[in-house]
């Protein structure tokens, strides 16, 4: 924190979500998917965030929420939430893994995670079910948007999560899915007898 780094982290997430004209040709390898836009830029970012709040330093997690990081994640959920493209799926997950660790333990941030991110959680989940089997990433943004519901709604706004059909939305998913996602896991072998 002593080379403000949340700040240049936020900063440099921040600049990856402008819109406007970038001539990058990217990077090899670390460029991919990335020609002519920042997204290379931001889905690198967003991996650096997610394995420096994986740490669990709890003072390094909050000065980058302090630093407006909740907030700047929910931009990056809205500008992608339409979108096919499975570097921008990866992105998807990653983001939502990040707010998940977030906001797991602490009500304020669950409150800034707010009636926005659970209406951008909803439109993750009503997805088409048949995009989850397709290859791309669908199956970890399902995956991790499950989780942020445990994670990232509170109190304060499960009532919009449950009047905006929630549950509904999960039994349906829970029905949609294939057998392995609907599965539970490890079982007990059956008894002889």
């Amino acid at each position: 924190m002593r080379g403000h780094g949340n700040t240049r982290l936020i900063m440099l997430l921040e600049w990856a979500c402008l819109d406007c004209d970038y001539g990058g040709h990217g990077n090899s390898f670390f460029g991919e998917g990335g020609y002519q836009t920042r997204r290379a830029q931001l889905r690198y970012t967003i991996r650096v965030l997610l394995a420096v709040v994986r740490t669990g330093n709890e003072n390094v997690i909050q000065d980058l929420c302090d630093q407006g990081l909740i907030g700047s994640l929910l931009v990056v959920l809205k500008k992608y939430k339409d979108t096919d493209v499975p570097i921008e799926l990866s992105i998807l997950s990653n983001t939502l893994l990040i707010l998940s660790v977030v906001c797991e333990t602490d009500s304020h941030r669950k409150a800034t995670f707010g009636d926005e991110g659970v209406d951008l959680l909803l439109q993750f989940l009503s997805l088409d079910s048949e995009k989850f089997s397709s290859g791309l990433g669908y199956h970890k943004l399902l995956l991790s948007s499950v989780n942020a519901i445990w994670c990232c709604v509170s109190f304060m706004n499960q009532d919009l999560f449950l009047e905006r059909g929630g549950i509904p939305i999960l039994l349906d998913l829970l029905e949609k899915s294939s057998p392995e996602y609907a599965e539970p896991g490890p079982r007990c072998p059956p008894r002889p007898h």
